[in-house]
């Protein structure tokens, strides 16, 4: 079932595009970055963040990030987006307990398999090893990922939308070979584990990049979204209902989600 979008002044999502009809999205080809966080509600507590990104553009089409949720609880939610963006390609932070835990939801108990795996550490190769997710592992993993990120800013290849995502990215800095989170230092939480929205930008430029489009999908006639009750519509429709979503994905995820504040 599609999701029912309720508008909100501080919702948990924000959209930069406007659904069509049913609530529909554009047809496109997209992927969805996501970081963990614990869970907490507290002052000093962090975001769960998913990033969605059109392959095709590289435009930041959407944003979700709220405290509170639990990794399973919160990965249940990623899968219910990628569901509705036509079926993205789904990537996180999978480092720590909460990386487990998101992980084994998705593929264990959800069985999306549009996930992101990560490569053989050989140069020049191009296979996949069975680990899903992107893996921090050090302070040089981090920063590899958000020079990467920085880079496509630059190029235009990762087109960012959100402010506040913006805002994250200049957060964070080096200081005596570690990577900082510049805020957290200043309120004694030098080792709080964050969930922030650069984070899970940064893995969604990793999908984009690890699984490129063609040119031919950049001209892609179709990609906008047909008028409402048209031809094309109804033909979107009748695919769409080719490739129903699993009985397994808990349909209400998203209409929970963007129900609460």
């Amino acid at each position: 079932a599609l999701p029912i979008l309720i508008r909100q002044d501080h919702g948990p999502l924000k959209l930069w595009f406007r659904p069509g009809g049913d609530n529909t999205v554009p047809r496109s080809r997209y992927a969805i970055g996501c970081d963990i966080s614990a869970g907490g509600t507290g002052n000093y507590s962090s975001n769960s963040v998913a990033c969605g990104v059109d392959r095709q553009t590289g435009e930041q089409v959407l944003e979700w990030a709220a405290q509170g949720w639990p990794a399973t609880k919160f990965a249940k939610l990623a899968v219910g987006l990628a569901k509705w963006l036509m079926n993205a390609y789904l990537g996180w932070e999978a480092s720590g307990p909460t990386g487990t835990q998101f992980g084994k939801v998705v593929v264990e108990d959800c069985d999306d398999q549009n996930v992101y795996y990560r490569d053989v550490e050989e140069i020049g190769s191009r296979k996949k090893t069975r680990k899903v997710g992107w893996y921090n592992g050090s302070d040089e993993d981090k920063g590899e990922l958000f020079e990467e990120l920085g880079m496509a800013f630059e190029d235009g290849t990762f087109i960012p939308r959100s402010e506040d995502m913006i805002r994250e990215c200049g957060e964070y800095e080096w200081e005596a070979g570690k990577l900082i989170h510049r805020p957290s230092k200043s309120a004694g939480e030098l080792e709080k584990a964050h969930g922030d929205r650069c984070i899970a930008a940064g893995v969604a430029r990793l999908l984009c990049k690890d699984r490129p489009t063609t040119e031919v999908d950049r001209g892609e006639p179709n990609r906008d979204n047909p008028a409402y009750g048209s031809f094309g519509w109804r033909q979107w429709r009748e695919e769409q209902d080719l490739n129903r979503w699993s009985d397994d994905v808990p349909q209400a995820t998203i209409e929970d989600v963007l129900r609460s504040g």
